[in-house]
């Protein structure tokens, strides 16, 4: 279970951690304003990164969430956090 209150920092770090995985990278070259586009993300590796995101904090981004709104990796965090708090004040 994912605790009530988590910070965009542990956000960033868990999707930098996330993505070097993915890609076979150095986390230490994932900045929070690393574009997505600049870590050569494919559409549907955008749909993964976001699948794996739902799953590690049991939240749901709203399908109209994509590339287009999400063009950095603090954007994703921030919204990130934004559904998480969300979760929690409606639980």
């Amino acid at each position: 279970m994912v605790e009530q209150e988590v910070s965009l920092d542990e956000i960033l770090h868990t999707l930098a951690s996330m993505i070097a995985k993915n890609k076979g990278i150095d986390v230490a070259t994932i900045k929070s304003d690393s574009t997505l586009e600049s870590l050569d993300f494919d559409s549907l590796e955008v749909f993964e990164l976001i699948f794996n995101v739902e799953h590690k904090y049991h939240i749901r981004f709203p399908k109209h969430v994509g590339s287009s709104m999400l063009k950095n990796l603090n954007d994703v965090a921030e919204y990130t956090q934004k559904l998480i708090i969300e979760k929690h004040i409606t639980a």
